[in-house]
């Protein structure tokens, strides 16, 4: 988190109107009936002076569903279904996913608090609302994806129908292991993590990061964020609040809220900028900002409000690994384009003029920009590590276990990449030769040698894709062997 918004020169022109809204306080503009656009992701709402406005508790409970079905993967042993019954494993990594049906007594189930400081939600009930699902916001159900995933089951999968088959994968690791038939890495060690098979393959990993696309990017960026369909995303209603079915009014417009909805995916705090990119990474600086923050002082995490999730937590990793000849700051860009955004629509009328709409879809754009490039380069970052990985074969420095989160953290953020449908500039075909490089597992170490050699060009190719699509700074890629760079 630096201080040089919109570093794109492709985003210059967004500057002078950026300048009239970024005043730097929550105070109204004197006699003006506007605001100021604010440090933190705070607004009042217009209707009720006693409440905020700002409301996106569904996507802080699918972050949160996605690091607990990640968690319960990685605490899977080879007792943990004893039976060896296959359905009884599934069944439970689709309890994450189709969670609302779980039963009546979900809201009842636990949420783990982050690091030290107790949560201010301790069950999934405390987050109020009604249960969701990951399920139900699953890109070939509630936004403009059609097809089938590229790069996964050889294209013949819905998206879908493509984490079902991860969670068949792993069942059918587990009930391996349980029956005795575990496997073992290249040096013929019996795998220690339940989740990794004999291929170099991660299930914990592959699916977080998979479903770090498959919902949070297609949801923020292709549904709440996009502007093709009138009266949804950019074209909702900005007249009145929102009222639901049994007449009861929400303190927020439509159009404030799928804007609040589409931050919410992005996952940053509300008070994102106060912390450095070492705090928002986990990985330096101030004890009590690691990760999240107690901003109102009260001795507990809000998950609502006061916690870094996913896509922008990667954001500050790239950032703070940049290269000092060529930073970046995919983090202050990101959010200064959601706050923007957001006072634009407080000040707007109930119908945005041709030249505000425009302005919102510029800071839709930076957002979103940064947010895609973020990822991007953690692929780029994961293409690194398997070079590297590859680079110690046969030294005592090699570890299967590393190399296979490796690659499946890779495989996971390349997969996320397609699911930003309208406004990503990776095209089809660069999609589909990102993925043939890739490949559906790593090359290992008992390889033929020129198989290696294959493979490490093709990384390198996969490497160079990214950099020219997403313009990364050449010191940022890195070099053959991966080092010096993300």
């Amino acid at each position: 988190m630096k201080l040089n918004p919109f570093p794109y020169a492709a985003l210059a022109v967004l500057l002078p109107s950026l300048a009239t809204v970024a005043c730097g306080d929550d105070d109204d503009d004197a006699g003006s009936g506007t605001i100021s656009q604010p440090l933190t992701y705070q607004f009042d709402s217009r209707f009720d002076d006693t409440t905020t406005s700002v409301a996106y508790s569904g996507q802080v409970k699918r972050h949160l569903l996605i690091e607990g079905l990640k968690s319960y993967i990685g605490g899977l042993s080879d007792t943990s279904f004893p039976t060896g019954v296959k359905s009884e494993v599934v069944d439970a990594l689709v309890f994450f996913h189709d969670f609302k049906n779980a039963g009546t007594d979900a809201d009842s189930i636990p949420i783990s608090p982050p690091g030290s400081l107790p949560a201010s939600q301790t069950t999934w009930g405390d987050l109020g609302g009604s249960l969701v699902s990951l399920k139900e916001k699953f890109p070939e159900f509630d936004a403009d994806f059609t097809g089938n995933v590229v790069g996964y089951g050889g294209g013949t999968m819905t998206p879908e129908e493509a984490l079902l088959d991860m969670f068949d994968g792993l069942a059918d690791l587990i009930v391996a292991r349980v029956t005795g038939n575990r496997p073992t890495d290249p040096d013929g060690v019996e795998i220690q993590a339940t989740f990794v098979t004999a291929e170099g393959v991660d299930y914990q990993q592959l699916i977080q990061k998979y479903l770090s696309g498959a919902i949070a990017i297609s949801q923020g960026t292709d549904d709440y964020l996009d502007d093709d369909v009138e009266g949804k995303g950019l074209l909702s209603d900005n007249d009145g609040p929102v009222t639901s079915s049994d007449g009861a009014e929400a303190p927020y417009t439509a159009l404030e809220h799928v804007w609040d909805e589409g931050f919410g995916y992005f996952g940053a705090a509300r008070h994102y900028a106060d912390f450095t990119d070492d705090e928002i990474a986990g990985a330096g600086g101030r004890a009590d900002w690691q990760t999240a923050n107690d901003a109102n002082g009260d001795g507990e995490i809000d998950f609502l409000s006061e916690y870094n999730f996913g896509h922008s937590v990667n954001a500050a990793k790239r950032d703070r690994g940049s290269a000092s000849s060529a930073t970046t700051d995919y983090t202050q860009t990101a959010f200064d384009a959601f706050l923007a955004g957001r006072t634009l629509i407080v000040n707007a009328g109930a119908d945005l003029t041709n030249a505000e709409l425009t302005t919102l879809r510029g800071y839709r754009d930076a957002a979103v920009g940064a947010w895609e490039r973020a990822v991007a380069a953690t692929a780029v970052h994961y293409i690194n590590e398997v070079l590297q990985d590859m680079g110690d074969f046969g030294t005592p420095d090699y570890d299967f276990l590393d190399h296979a989160k490796h690659w499946s953290e890779l495989k996971g953020f390349a997969l996320a990449l397609q699911f930003n449908v309208n406004h990503s500039p990776l095209g089809a075909t660069d999609l589909a030769d990102l993925h043939a490089w890739i490949d559906d597992r790593p090359v290992l170490p008992t390889a033929p040698q020129t198989e290696q050699d294959d493979y490490r060009s093709d990384l390198l190719m996969a490497r160079a894709l990214l950099g020219q699509v997403y313009q990364f700074d050449a010191a940022n890629l890195g070099d053959t062997d991966g080092t010096n760079g993300w």
